[in-house]
């Protein structure tokens, strides 16, 4: 969907429109994302195997999303960040690779010892490698 809108450029009506576009939020229903996964694997024990299993039940969809995972507690070897602003991340854990998109804020405090929780999904199949849709370093 899109939406356009047309103001005045007078400075007054601007400062209406701050005024009535904050009250508005302050009385919108805050909804949280629900983040939701099959199970608890360890991104360092995913076996290869099961990305040919997952390719067997493609396509995901509005209706079949492709399965989220959960690890915890998970140690980063070493992570580099990439993209236009440096906001993207690229982990390696163990022989495996993570890419985490516009996730790079997580990771200001890391310091090389800090375990990571995370949720996942596999990527490529080619590749082997993952998607981390949501984490927090621990």
């Amino acid at each position: 969907m899109a939406a356009g809108l047309s103001i005045s450029p007078d400075e007054n009506q601007i400062e209406l429109f701050r005024y009535a576009i904050q009250l508005a939020a302050t009385k919108q229903k805050i909804s949280i994302a629900a983040n939701w996964y099959i199970g608890t694997l360890p991104l360092e024990c995913f076996p290869k195997t099961m990305f040919n299993d997952l390719r067997a039940l493609e396509p995901f969809g509005m209706g079949m999303p492709k399965p989220v995972f959960c690890s915890k507690n998970t140690k980063i070897s070493e992570y580099s960040t990439f993209g236009k602003e440096k906001e993207h991340v690229k982990m390696s854990i163990n022989q495996h690779i993570a890419y985490a998109f516009s996730k790079s804020n997580h990771f200001t405090n890391w310091n090389g010892e800090n375990l990571v929780d995370m949720l996942y999904t596999p990527h490529c199949y080619e590749d082997k490698n993952f998607l981390v849709q949501d984490c927090v370093v621990v």
